[in-house]
């Protein structure tokens, strides 16, 4: 599989919809352009102390890893 590091996300839909919002987010259940399996991504964003963002996490949960 080819490596995420250095990719820039920050225009996503999953990234922008908690960069700002300051809340998780789920998207709709698509299909990878990677792996082509059905899937779908949570994002979470880490706050400093003082509520700031300092990055948003995002994790692809294919189904299949589901049922």
């Amino acid at each position: 599989s080819t490596s995420c590091r250095g990719r820039d996300w920050s225009q996503r839909p999953w990234f922008r919809a908690v960069a700002d919002g300051l809340r998780s987010h789920i998207t709709q259940v698509y299909r990878s352009s990677a792996t082509d399996a059905f899937c779908f991504t949570v994002s979470v964003p880490i706050l400093d102390a003082q509520g700031r963002l300092l990055r948003v996490l995002g994790a692809d949960v294919r189904l299949s890893a589901l049922v």
